[in-house]
């Protein structure tokens, strides 16, 4: 392994040790999967890696992939595939084509790239041939779309996510994390063939964010908020009650965090924006809670 590949492997894992909260114990599995891919030390004629991540929205599924991808390939985002969108009964057709030539959405995909992070969200959603195409392409790392176009996917990680036992992660109360997973994976064993299930190097499932968890990416988002307008020339403090307030808006029992990044949109850079189109308000300022959002006042002390 080169030394720049050092390098990117060890950001890569100092950047998801940082920034994915709660999730600790999924990322060893990742980290050595992509660490025998980025080797070149993966099977041949495979994807480099494969993975299915587990648990209930906002727990940070999505934001690992795309980490992953940025690290990996140079600041893009994963390609996402919303797996809902091929479960009817022409789902074959809509994804790799037919007969007519067409290449459908996978071979459209597979034309603009020959590497990357294949993200299929949701994919219990998917109709049964839709998974079928995926078994084949972690058996052979190949695919056919349209007529006889046959396109290599062994430089692709493949991520998929599953909703699958969420909601009794969510309404779990007496069960430890082990049990919990036990009954998360048995659902996902009555839902795929074990022939798909066997081919997906790490199976993975995710915690509901306690509130302690909340609080640290809480407290993250608003360090990397003011280091954010910080470059922009605003230099916020933020009022001791601001953490306690997007704890409030910022998450949701059913969406994790994923309320949170447009909270803060909404009740801090909105508000910076206007001041600072207005030059209502100057200088070192200080967001604390009104009654209906965030307001700023001078910084005065």
């Amino acid at each position: 392994m080169s030394l720049s590949n050092s390098d990117r492997l060890a950001h890569l894992e100092r950047n998801l040790r940082e920034s994915i909260r709660g999730q600790e114990h999924v990322l060893p599995a990742v980290l050595e999967r992509v660490t025998i891919g980025e080797s070149n030390l993966a099977s041949p004629h495979r994807p480099k890696g494969s993975f299915i991540f587990l648990g209930p929205t906002g727990v940070g599924k999505t934001q690992l992939a795309h980490i992953l991808s940025h690290a990996l390939y140079d600041g893009s985002d994963p390609i996402r595939l919303d797996m809902a969108e091929f479960n009817s009964d022409d789902a074959l057709t809509k994804f790799i084509g037919d007969h007519t030539g067409r290449l459908g959405r996978l071979g459209h995909i597979l034309v603009q790239h020959q590497k990357g992070i294949l993200l299929a969200d949701e994919i219990e959603k998917a109709h049964p041939h839709v998974v079928d195409v995926f078994l084949a392409i972690l058996d052979a790392g190949r695919v056919t779309c349209g007529v006889d176009r046959t396109f290599d996917l062994s430089g692709f990680y493949i991520i998929f996510t599953s909703n699958l036992g969420a909601a009794d992660i969510l309404r779990a109360r007496h069960l430890n994390f082990t049990q919990i997973e036990k009954h998360v994976l048995a659902q996902v064993s009555a839902t795929f063939r074990p022939e798909f299930l066997g081919r997906i190097d790490s199976t993975l499932v995710f915690r509901k964010l306690t509130y302690e968890v909340q609080v640290e990416i809480a407290k993250m988002h608003l360090e990397r908020e003011q280091a954010h307008l910080a470059e922009r020339g605003h230099l916020i403090t933020f009022h001791d009650d601001v953490l306690t307030f997007l704890l409030q808006v910022g998450f949701d029992k059913y969406l994790g965090a994923r309320p949170l990044q447009k909270a803060m949109e909404r009740h801090i850079r909105y508000p910076v924006a206007l001041a600072s189109r207005s030059g209502a308000v100057k200088g070192i300022l200080r967001v604390r809670p009104a009654r209906d959002g965030l307001t700023l006042v001078p910084f005065t002390s």
